[in-house]
C-alpha cells in the first residue's frame, strides 16, 4: 500500500509514524514527509482526537492467505516478542494457554478489522486487495501515472501452506462462536466461504 501510494504521489510510510520500538512502546513520529500511513498499529488509535479528520483506507485480504501468513509468520507467535506483547494488550485471549495457535490467527484478523468497520462513519475507503487498484485509486481522486502502479503492488505472495476452510471448523476454539463471525466478514468482504459445514455438526 505504501509503494502503491507513493506512486501516485502521495506520500506513505509504512510503519513510519506508528512502529513498535525493541521495548514494544508505540512511537508516534511527526515526519512532515509524509501524508499517509500504513500501519495496523495504529488501530487502536483510530478514536483518538488527533486522527478524526483523517481519511481511514481500509484494506483486505482473503482471510485464509492472512491467516496463512499469520501462522508462517513467528514473529506474531513467539510469547512475549514486541508484536506479541502490542497484540495481547488489545487481545487479552492470547494469554490464554489453551487458544490455539490457528484460533489466535482467525481472532486477529476478525477483531483487528471489525475496529476498522467501526469508523465507518469517518471518511473511509475500503480495498481489497486482490481487486483491481485503479479503480481504488480513482475513488481517492488519484489515477495510474505512466504504469508505475504495477501489479506487484496489489499482489499476495505466495504460501508455502494455505490453511483451508475445513481445518479452520475442526478446530476446537474457546470461542465457537469466532468461526460463524469470521465466515460472516469473510463473505461480507467477497470472499468465498464455506458453506458446506454445518456448524452442529463441527468435529470437537
Amino acid at each position: 500500500m505504501a509503494k502503491m501510494l507513493d506512486a501516485v504521489g502521495i506520500p506513505c510510510g509504512h510503519e513510519k509514524i506508528f512502529s513498535l520500538a525493541i521495548n514494544t512502546n508505540l512511537i508516534l513520529c511527526d515526519d512532515s514527509a509524509y501524508l499517509a500511513e500504513s500501519s495496523w498499529l495504529a488501530v487502536p488509535f483510530l478514536n483518538s482526537v488527533l486522527l478524526e479528520d483523517t481519511p481511514i483506507i481500509h484494506i483486505v485480504r482473503d482471510p485464509l492467505d492472512v491467516i496463512s501468513s499469520y501462522l508462517s509468520n513467528k514473529i506474531y507467535l513467539i510469547k512475549k516478542s514486541p508484536y506479541w506483547i502490542y497484540q495481547a494488550a488489545f487481545e487479552p485471549w492470547m494469554y490464554d494457554e489453551k487458544v490455539t495457535a490457528l484460533e489466535m490467527a482467525c481472532a486477529h484478523y476478525w477483531y483487528w478489522n471489525d475496529r476498522i468497520e467501526s469508523y465507518k462513519d469517518r471518511t473511509y475507503f475500503f480495498h481489497r486487495i486482490e481487486d483491481d487498484a485503479e479503480e481504488f485509486l480513482n475513488n481517492l481522486g488519484h489515477s495510474v501515472i505512466d504504469d508505475k502502479v504495477s501489479p506487484g503492488y496489489n499482489h499476495v505472495k505466495d504460501i508455502a501452506h494455505r490453511v483451508t476452510w475445513e481445518e479452520i471448523m475442526n478446530c476446537q476454539m474457546q470461542d465457537e462462536q469466532l468461526k460463524e463471525r469470521l465466515i460472516e466478514m469473510t463473505k461480507r468482504y467477497g470472499y468465498d466461504a464455506c458453506d458446506k459445514y454445518n456448524f452442529a455438526n463441527v468435529t470437537p
